[in-house]
């Protein structure tokens, strides 16, 4: 009979391959402190286990003498927490002291958060005057990461054979990334624009595919679809993370936008979550689209919104919007536009507003306008024919 690994050699393969080295070197890191700064040459075993103690201390020194931020404190943590219930099956929880600590470090911290871009601002990048294999990647890229509201990683682990196309336009598989190690798949269509081609998406990627097939033409479906840039065209080594990350910042740039720093590589997915919402997307769109387990992050997104604010302004003031100014006698004056309208049976719209002082009532049009007098807190229905 075959000898049973160990627990510890179990727990290691089974371990997420991907983020396993990044685990171990926030494990290896808060040890070294502790045998620099605590306990020098102790084995831990597990018998001889690290403490609240030493765990409360090493978020100190983080934050103070190496200045991590909040997020990057509890990022640590979470890597800590796992390590720590791989190697002795146990919790950081147990030790409410150290989430209290950490909690502290988030008061008045705010998180940075990647610029957004406006609807035209895309428009305008795909419209760049350059014909370059750079910017032909890099406008397919911003297709792709806008339509699709992709994450950096899903867009740097698209492959070749992800893009389809057919009459409606192009279709893109990719695999959704921030799953714990879930296999799942999602699908976006990038639409064909017939009306105005200057502002196809579609093509964009078609004209970046058409090149690398051109470059390539021995590329496999399984090779990655973002290569390396050749003064004509793409070269076999795929295209790095950091290039990737950085598109943003350079379309920021050639768009003379402020701050082009601030465009880092969540912006395109934080735009179109943006776009989404000030299009009326709902919860339930946003959530399937963009991929997230929880309705907060949707809301969030819905909550900013301008027409939300327009809504709410509307159901505690009325159904009219007023705007007043002095009249040449002195009176307030209002103009009051009529949001709640009726028809009637012989095709004229009812309007209705109220207003203790001088009453100029507009019709939905705009052209017909009427002053009223009222001489006390009054309602009047005005018919527009």
């Amino acid at each position: 009979m075959n000898k049973l690994p160990t627990a510890d050699e179990i727990l290691n393969s089974v371990a997420p391959t991907k983020s396993k080295s990044a685990y171990d070197k926030a494990w290896e890191s808060f040890l070294v402190f502790c045998d620099s700064n605590l306990t020098p040459g102790t084995e831990w075993d597990d018998e001889n286990q690290p403490k609240e103690d030493n765990f409360i201390k090493y978020f100190y020194h983080l934050r103070t003498e190496k200045e991590f931020k909040a997020s990057s404190l509890w990022t640590t943590y979470s890597r800590l927490n796992n390590c720590f219930q791989r190697r002795y099956g146990k919790k950081l929880q147990q030790w409410p002291r150290i989430t209290l600590l950490l909690k502290q470090y988030e008061h008045n911290y705010e998180r940075k958060v990647a610029k957004i871009f406006s609807p035209e601002e895309i428009n305008r990048a795909i419209q760049l005057h350059y014909s370059t294999p750079d910017w032909i990647l890099r406008k397919c890229a911003v297709v792709l990461a806008y339509c699709g509201g992709m994450r950096c990683i899903e867009l740097k682990s698209l492959t070749y054979d992800a893009i389809s196309r057919d009459e409606e336009g192009v279709w893109v598989a990719y695999r959704a990334g921030k799953q714990k190690g879930e296999v799942k798949k999602n699908k976006f269509l990038v639409p064909y624009n017939k009306t105005e081609p200057s502002m196809c998406f579609a093509t964009r990627v078609i004209q970046y595919m058409d090149l690398l097939t051109k470059s390539l033409p021995d590329i496999k479906d399984t090779d990655e679809l973002f290569h390396t840039c050749t003064k004509s065209g793409y070269g076999k080594a795929v295209m790095g993370r950091n290039y990737i990350h950085q598109i943003g910042q350079k379309v920021a740039e050639e768009l003379h936008l402020e701050n082009p720093k601030t465009y880092t590589g969540h912006c395109f997915r934080r735009t179109a979550a943006t776009a989404a919402a000030n299009a009326g997307a709902n919860t339930l769109m946003m959530k399937r689209h963009f991929d997230w387990k929880q309705d907060a992050t949707a809301l969030k997104y819905c909550d900013e919104t301008k027409d939300r604010a327009r809504k709410m302004a509307k159901l505690l003031t009325g159904s009219a919007t007023a705007t007043s100014s002095k009249t040449e006698n002195g009176e307030i004056s209002s103009q009051v536009v009529a949001t709640t309208v009726t028809k009637t049976g012989s095709g004229s719209t009812v309007t209705k507003c109220s207003h203790s002082k001088t009453c100029t009532a507009v019709a939905d049009d705009g052209k017909k306008v009427f002053n009223i007098n009222l001489s006390g807190n009054s309602n009047i229905s005005l018919y527009f024919n």
